[in-house]
């Protein structure tokens, strides 16, 4: 039986030599018993050097320089990756990528300092009572959000840092940093990809062949905006780019000097559609404004999709027309007549919710007996025929009796 060795000397130097020198001297007295290729950890490393990493930030001034510079300069920050797993060893260590489509539903930020400025502070005003369920302080969220930021890529994803090297640069505890992750998951902020796990026994054994000491895999996250809170970040979101002029309107307060292609500081103006101002709608929306009192401070090219139907009807309408129609509707109301004076909104906003009770051919004022009401159909008056369509006492080839449809009488009788 090999002897097992655990632990280091009293010099602090560690004892596998000494144990892979006891494993060759058994092994040379045993000859006619061979025993096992054994391997130990670290034993056939790769050619390449190994740099130590540096895994934590140590000085407590320090991490807060790195903390304060974790938006701008995310490579600065403190990295424990297993030795040997990066692009220029390799990929010597085990790596395990997400499964297909596991990011496929999940936001992108907008940029880092974004998502930890806006996004985090929304989620905070929101959300008071899951922080405090998770004993987290506003301000400790916000610097959780500012330095593990740092460990994401440029979309958010792909964050791995483990809370023992995030503590060092909060100056907290590990436990604290625990928290504050199950505080950021169930408020949506940050998202499990991939769950940490320790490796099997075959994985070691294939890492320490090929020279790395990974014993796990880190959790892999990826930081993103909760669907709950994506319209209010864009409402609160401020345009790209910076006015060109402080010089601000004393009567409507808007930034004005701009020239003409000067409009990356100003949001995208919504696409309006040309009207043409020779069609029959603009020329009724003009005679409209100037036979309306309460409309003559509208634009016509905002009554243009109103008026549309008293237009394309039989029937036109003109300007009067519609003011006559508007009056009768007020009288059949029993309500005062409209005035600038009690207008709060934009009129084109009144003129369409009135001209919703008023029929584009019903209620045309040059009906001199009133709106046009449809007529009961009636019956031809023929002596045969019974007034409702039908012709009875008509005697067939058999010598029988029967009822058959008048042929000079409309379809709609015989249905009344």
């Amino acid at each position: 039986m090999l002897p097992t060795v655990v632990g280091r000397d009293a010099r602090g130097n560690h004892l596998a030599a000494a144990c892979r020198s006891s494993m060759h001297e058994i092994a040379s007295t045993q000859s006619d018993y061979p025993l096992p290729r054994l391997r130990f950890p670290g034993w056939r490393r790769g050619g390449k050097p190994h740099p130590l990493h540096r895994h934590r930030a140590a000085d407590p001034r320090i991490a807060e320089m790195l903390l304060n510079l974790a938006l701008e300069r995310p490579d600065l920050l403190p990295r424990r990756l297993p030795e040997g797993r990066g692009r220029a060893y390799g990929h010597v260590g085990v790596r395990v990528d997400p499964p297909p489509g596991a990011y496929a539903r999940i936001p992108v930020w907008r940029d880092r300092r974004h998502w930890a400025t806006i996004t985090v502070a929304i989620a905070i005003a929101q959300h008071r009572d899951v922080l405090a369920r998770h004993h987290v302080s506003p301000e400790m969220l916000r610097r959780w959000a500012r330095a593990k930021s740092g460990w994401a890529w440029s979309n958010g994803r792909r964050c791995v840092v483990r809370p023992d090297t995030l503590a060092s640069v909060l100056t907290c505890s590990p436990r604290q940093v625990q928290r504050t992750n199950a505080c950021a998951r169930e408020l949506g902020l940050e998202v499990v990809v991939l769950r940490g796990r320790m490796l099997t026994q075959a994985e070691r054994w294939q890492a320490y062949d090929r020279g790395s000491r990974q014993r796990g895999l880190a959790t892999e996250t990826a930081l993103t905006v909760p669907r709950d809170q994506i319209s209010p970040v864009d409402h609160v979101t401020p345009p790209r780019g910076e006015p060109e002029t402080t010089k601000r309107n004393c009567l409507l307060g808007f930034p004005h000097g701009l020239t003409a292609g000067s409009t990356e500081a100003a949001t995208r103006p919504r696409p309006q559609k040309r009207r043409r101002k020779g069609s029959p709608s603009w020329v009724l929306a003009v005679d409209v404004t100037r036979n309306v009192p309460w409309l003559r401070r509208e634009t016509p090219h905002r009554l243009v999709g109103v008026l549309a139907r008293y237009v394309n009807c039989p029937q036109r309408w003109t300007g009067a027309d519609i003011a006559a129609a508007l009056n009768a509707r007020d009288r059949r109301l029993q309500q005062p007549t409209m005035t600038e004076a009690v207008i709060r909104t934009r009129p084109a906003v009144l003129l369409a919710a009135a001209l919703q009770d008023i029929h584009p051919v019903v209620d045309h004022p040059s009906l001199q007996d009133g709106p046009l009401i449809p007529q009961a159909p009636v019956s031809c008056g023929h002596p045969a025929c019974d007034g409702h369509g039908w012709l009875r006492g008509v005697v067939d080839d058999d010598g029988y009796e029967s009822v058959v449809k008048c042929p000079r009488c409309p379809a709609q009788v015989r249905a009344n």
